[in-house]
């Protein structure tokens, strides 16, 4: 009978163990329940926060336009991204059409542990050098609007943290290159972990 009580209680033991995690998934802190970028979705999705949520949704809005050499933006959390490169918006008009024209070519932006709650509301922390390139023309006609948009973004060995409801997401170090019609849609690879993903 006591056997068999031995037995109950280490089943009993191993379950509770396992349903815990038994290892480490992530990093301490906030978001302990952080993985590695281990496939085509994971590689997609936090080159797409980092492109939509950080850069476009974010950065911009701390940008003023002009030229930059080593301008510092503060992350909204800490941290710092020091930019290099230019940002300009220009329009044009004729008697029966307005257009506008959008680039920001940032050649080289820094960050350095910059930490922001990004436009798609995960929080970002960032570290490593990453370039951006943004274009956005739009045209209002009298017979109608038109516009073309493309964005591309690369980085080489930058640690990335994303945590969504400050208790899931993704912590890893990776190096890309993707582009596309937007930020929302990018195609590229991402390799992390020695292994490359194409999304």
């Amino acid at each position: 009978m006591k056997m068999l009580i031995r037995i109950a209680l280490t089943v009993v033991l191993v379950v509770v163990v396992s349903a815990c995690g038994g290892g480490d998934s992530g990093s301490g802190g906030s978001g302990g329940g952080l993985t590695a970028v281990t496939n085509a979705d994971s590689a997609d999705t936090v080159v797409r926060w980092m492109s939509d949520g950080v850069i476009e949704g974010g950065l911009f809005n701390s940008l003023p336009l002009g030229t930059h050499n080593q301008y510092s933006v503060n992350g909204g959390l800490g941290g710092t991204a020091t930019v290099t490169g230019k940002d300009t918006y220009t329009t044009a008009s004729s008697s029966s059409c307005v257009s506008s024209t959008r680039i920001a070519d940032l050649t080289t932006v820094v960050f350095d542990n910059y930490k922001v709650m990004s436009s798609d509301n995960v929080e970002a922390t960032i570290t490593g050098t990453v370039t951006f390139y943004y274009y956005y023309y739009s045209q209002q006609c009298s017979g109608g609007y038109s516009s073309n948009k493309s964005v591309s973004i690369s980085g080489d060995s930058v640690q990335v943290r994303f945590v969504v409801d400050g208790t899931s997401g993704y912590q890893d170090t990776i190096s890309f290159g993707a582009s596309g019609t937007s930020s929302m849609l990018l195609h590229g690879s991402c390799t992390a972990g020695g292994t490359t993903y194409y999304f």
